[in-house]
């Protein structure tokens, strides 16, 4: 039997009126809580020190601004994204398991709403069952599930809700529902971008799987709350994209460049385990051509299907190719569940003259595969992943060892590290709570080291251990020529700083330069700092691209602030004095021409800056 001659769409009413639907339920719970019991341990990564930090220093109207203003936001415009970190630190604190089950309780409400959803739709308990089965341990969405920063577990039980409540409408004509219709969609659009593909979804719906007539009047009176949230939705998004993170440094944005992210996606969709990508764009093919010819068949569920797959990963698309990541395919697996489980039932019905309990049994232990598989694999990526976690966060163990506590007002300022210093604000902020303020070479703001009652500089030396500097408050140097200093080919140095100018051997000198292009830089230079005494004689020097080769000049974005430091270790045979000073420049590594310092009509001055005066001492 042919997937077109699948039962057709009808209202079920309540949901678990039957007992079957119960226990079904029941099961998909447990696959839930079973597959992902692991991801309770794992603890914060990355975004989550990010949220945690701003929901554990910020309250009352300032963190209502900060989730609900869009010219307050560094990614996108999701406010109640940021109202659930706020609501979980106020039952939670720092402790990352109740996140994380806050996380797989989400994940459990999406899959309880998918299989009410194909069970409504199929008419279908098994066709539902199965399609939340499959679903509730699919490996491509796991990091959605055991990652609290990801999004989309909220935006789907939001996205599952829409559509729950339209065909509720639909069928009833129920105001009421009607409104509940409104509210989830609001709630998912609040939630993630790719929520704005649903009124187009509801269109579908109403055409092509309820047909019920309706007049032109009615049809504007139905869908013009859609388009007005839209409407009022739009400049907030607009606003954040305008100065996001992904739009300004990593390239999120429309252009031939998403065809073929856009096909790899589509890729996994049809496939959704490991396979070689040759292997998985032929499987993509094929099912592109049966979807072609069931729809040609005039089944129209197949086409929302495909839409529904479709409109999502449209969204996700523009993300540059080298950031590609299954997490984004959350929501749109959901269909593929739902495709994998028609696909269950046309086989069943092909061997329907089979005695029903081998059909029961050879179902059950396809299943029963699927699931195990699916759960074995979530199971080694989250204790993979919890590994991982535990090795980044103890490389810090040397700050905590050092410093059980620090004064109120402490600056503690990071030099390339492997997190952002947003990061390592949260892990600080759960390790000393709001005395300590963080900041980093990667934030592209200047920051005085001297604004804080104390403050610490930390770097990783060549054993990857944390050595420290602290900012002395009374040892300063002057910078020749004053800054904002402009160099050839559009550079500037825009400011410095100094950790101490007074040095002992065996430490090193700390310093932070912020660059600037005005425009595009077509070559990637050096910098060079060299320590001379005071006879012109250089004693010791660093030569390295900006960051360590983290922001070469190249892909520096133009007007936009370039952090950058200075380690310039002071080894033990380097005489003590106090008439040292320190050069900094940049030059072409091909050529090893220096870039020449002009002054305000474009004359040359120099080809370096002199930092002093600088002391060594014993």
């Amino acid at each position: 039997m042919s997937l077109s001659r699948l039962p057709s769409f009808r209202s079920n009413g309540i949901f678990f009126r039957h007992p079957l639907t119960a226990v079904g339920s029941l099961l998909i719970a447990s696959v839930v809580l079973v597959t992902y019991f692991p991801s309770l341990n794992i603890g914060f990564w990355m975004d989550d020190l990010i949220n945690i930090d701003m929901a554990g220093r910020f309250s009352g109207p300032e963190y209502i601004a900060k989730a609900f203003d869009p010219r307050l936001q560094r990614l996108w415009y999701r406010p109640l994204i940021v109202m659930e970190w706020k609501i979980g630190y106020t039952f939670f604190r720092g402790d990352p398991v109740g996140y994380h089950f806050v996380q797989v309780l989400l994940h459990l409400i999406a899959c309880l709403l998918l299989f009410a959803l194909a069970k409504r739709a199929t008419h279908s308990l098994r066709i539902g069952l199965v399609a939340g089965l499959i679903y509730a341990a699919l490996p491509l969405a796991s990091m959605a599930v055991y990652w609290p920063s990801v999004h989309d577990p909220l935006t789907a039980c939001f996205y599952l809700l829409t559509l729950w409540f339209w065909l509720e409408y639909l069928e009833s004509g129920n105001h009421f529902k009607f409104l509940w219709t409104i509210v989830a969609f609001i709630g998912a659009l609040l939630s993630k971008e790719i929520s704005v593909t649903l009124p187009f979804l509801l269109v579908l719906i109403d055409w092509l799987l309820v047909r019920k007539p309706i007049t032109v009047v009615d049809f504007v009176k139905r869908y013009a709350p859609f388009v007005v949230i839209l409407a009022v939705y739009a400049p907030l998004e607009l606003i954040v994209i305008s100065r996001s993170l992904f739009t300004q440094q990593i390239g999120y944005g429309i252009g031939w460049q998403i065809i073929p992210v856009f096909f790899h996606y589509l890729s996994y969709l049809a496939f959704p385990w490991e396979l070689d990508q040759n292997a998985r764009f032929a499987f993509l093919a094929a099912i592109l051509i049966v979807c072609a010819v069931i729809v040609l068949k005039r089944d129209r569920r197949i086409l929302i299907l495909a839409v529904a797959g479709i409109l999502p990963v449209l969204i996700v698309a523009p993300i540059p190719e080298h950031l590609f990541n299954p997490r984004y395919l959350y929501l749109p697996l959901m269909v593929t569940a739902i495709g994998l489980s028609l696909l269950v039932e046309t086989a069943l019905r092909a061997i329907r003259n089979l005695p029903r309990v081998w059909i029961n049994a050879a179902m059950s232990l396809c299943i029963v595969f699927i699931v195990a598989t699916g759960s074995a694999s979530i199971n080694e990526q989250t204790v993979n992943h919890g590994g991982f976690i535990r090795e980044l966060r103890l490389l810090f163990r040397p700050i905590y060892q050092r410093h059980a506590t620090f004064p109120p007002d402490t600056l503690l300022y990071f030099l390339d590290t492997p997190l952002q210093s947003l990061d390592i604000s949260g892990l600080m902020f759960l390790r000393y709570g709001a005395n300590v303020t963080v900041s980093g070479v990667d934030r592209r703001e200047i920051t005085n080291l001297r604004d804080h009652r104390a403050a610490f500089v930390f770097y990783l030396d060549n054993k990857n251990v944390f050595q420290e500097q602290p900012v002395d408050p009374n040892s300063t140097a002057q910078i020749t020529p004053a800054v904002p200093v402009q160099f050839q080919k559009s550079i500037s140095l825009q400011a410095f700083d100094i950790a101490s100018a007074q040095v002992k051997r065996g430490e090193a000198v700390v310093i932070l330069l912020y660059w600037k292009a005005s425009e595009r830089i077509d070559k990637d230079y050096t910098v060079f700092a060299h320590l001379v005494d005071a006879h012109g004689n250089m004693i010791a020097g660093v030569d390295r691209q900006p960051r360590k080769g983290l922001a070469p000049t190249h892909e520096w974005n133009p007007n936009s602030l370039v952090g950058d430091s200075v380690i310039l270790p002071i080894t033990s045979d380097i005489p003590v004095g106090k008439d040292y000073k320190i050069e900094i420049g940049l030059y072409d590594q091909t050529t090893m021409q220096r870039l020449q310092i002009v002054d305000a009509m474009g004359n040359v001055i120099t080809d370096r800056v002199t930092i002093a005066p600088l002391s060594v001492s014993e």
